[in-house]
């Protein structure tokens, strides 16, 4: 009798973590199929157009706040106050611009995208299990994209948006009348833009490698999301895909290196003034002028940044009006960079807010913690950090719109768990938290230990959880 009592509660504890794995995973599900149905599907309410995935964010943001608060180890950071500052400084600054009624309408949508994105991953997100689930989610979707983008791009093939588009009868908004490159067209897939779809399969990269560490199948992996990638023929998302790559190698070779992140930081800011000092033009139009595949876009994204900061520095407190940043007259209204339009929608407080919400952010999962971590930690740290920042340099050249817009911030939640969760930390003696929850088996290569306690963590693969071996038995 006292046996059977004494066992019971770790059956019913074990089941409800099922059950809450279940309904977390089926939130980030509904969330990524949100982000990759086409914008015709939107349904028009009260004016507002509801696109799949504001539909979704609409259903889970309360809940999600809800879940938060009975989240034990959650707690608020200074990283999530920039980022409700930025979102409450946005509308205040979009309504000082363009009246109050198309402030809060359209403020109200970017707040939407963007904290529903952050908030939704925060609370359903807690753990290495279900961010390993959202990885995986997240190929998925990747894989369907490409599915569609293969025929797009070779054979000139194009029937999502007219499809969703005659189930509704909203009009077909995808870009088409771009020419081709490579002899190529570019494909959009399910998106409203090649370079939207681009970046998003190749924003990827970062999370997947870093999942199947130590596991052959990850070359494999990198293929298939390299092709889904090219299927966009843009620059952007190249770029993108680069960037990933460029930190993965960095991370793999610089291992043994003391402070390699202050070093590289430093060998930048070094590159960066000699470019300055011996380049007949400015860094950025040199860099600029590497990364993308046409000169023309090259030179038409310089004159954007050269305009629009003059617009900045003259209303830098609240921003411009929206479509009324200074160009010439045969300048499109267009603004090629997420960075940008978010200093000109909401002045220099909302972006400089979102700047610093990704800096603490990236420090506090890095922060050292004297303890040692797993290697579903380490793997799930430098994952993440890989796709963070492949997106925050690519958002210099392409602006977030839509579903990516979302996504940008849904990707900075995903990390979050690891900067308040101790899910993944042990110390010497102890087994790790995360041996009974790690939903996902990690790469079955031998793994360098980490420090002991009161050591700093270093960039190392983790410890493998304890345990293991005797549940395979």
């Amino acid at each position: 009798m006292a046996i059977a009592i004494s066992q019971s509660p770790p059956r019913v504890h074990g089941a409800a973590h099922a059950v809450s794995d279940r309904v977390f995973g089926g939130a980030v599900f509904l969330y990524f199929l949100g982000v990759i149905l086409p914008t015709e599907l939107a349904v028009n309410l009260f004016g507002l157009a509801l696109f799949p995935v504001r539909i979704v964010l609409l259903l889970f943001f309360i809940p999600a706040v809800l879940q938060l608060t009975k989240t034990r180890d959650f707690r608020l950071q200074s990283f999530d106050y920039f980022m409700l500052l930025a979102m409450v400084w946005l509308l205040i600054a979009l309504s000082v611009n363009n009246g109050v009624e198309k402030g809060i309408k359209y403020g109200g949508s970017l707040v939407l995208e963007a904290a529903g994105g952050y908030l939704l991953a925060r609370a359903y997100i807690r753990n290495y299990a279900q961010f390993a689930n959202a990885v995986r989610t997240y190929l998925v979707c990747v894989l369907v994209a490409a599915a569609f983008a293969f025929p797009e791009a070779f054979l000139k093939i194009k029937f999502v948006h007219g499809l969703a588009s005659s189930l509704t009868g909203n009009p077909d908004i995808a870009v088409t009348s771009e020419a081709g490159r490579l002899g190529l067209e570019r494909a959009t897939s399910t998106f409203d833009h090649p370079i939207l779809y681009g970046v998003f399969c190749a924003t990827s990269l970062g999370l997947v490698w870093y999942l199947y560490h130590g596991r052959k199948e990850r070359w494999l992996m990198a293929a298939i999301i390299a092709f889904a990638t090219f299927c966009s023929v843009s620059s952007a998302s190249f770029l993108a895909y680069a960037m990933a790559v460029g930190f993965i190698a960095w991370e793999r070779y610089t291992r043994g290196i003391n402070n390699r992140a202050a070093i590289t930081l430093t060998c930048g800011a070094i590159l960066y003034a000699v470019l300055e000092v011996f380049s007949n033009r400015t860094a950025v139009e040199v860099i600029i002028g590497f990364i993308v595949l046409d000169s023309w876009t090259a030179y038409y994204r310089v004159l954007i940044w050269h305009n629009a900061l003059i617009d900045l520095a003259n209303h830098p407190v609240f921003g411009a009006a929206l479509t009324a940043w200074t160009r010439p007259a045969w300048m499109t209204g267009s603004v090629d960079s997420f960075w940008l339009v978010t200093a000109l929608s909401g002045g220099l407080p909302t972006v400089s807010c979102v700047v610093l919400a990704v800096v603490l952010l990236l420090t506090k999962v890095h922060q050292r913690t004297g303890l040692r971590e797993t290697r579903e930690r380490w793997q799930a740290r430098y994952g993440w950090t890989a796709a963070v920042l492949a997106l925050c340099f690519q958002a210099f050249t392409v602006h977030y719109w839509g579903s990516m817009h979302s996504l940008f911030f849904f990707i900075l939640g995903m990390g979050a768990w690891m900067s308040d969760s101790r899910n993944g930390l042990v110390r010497d003696g102890d087994k790790p938290a995360a041996a009974k929850t790690a939903g996902a088996r990690p790469g079955r290569a031998p793994v360098t230990r980490a420090p002991v306690a009161r050591i700093p963590v270093t960039g190392r693969p983790g410890l493998r959880p304890r345990g293991r071996e005797r549940r395979g038995a």
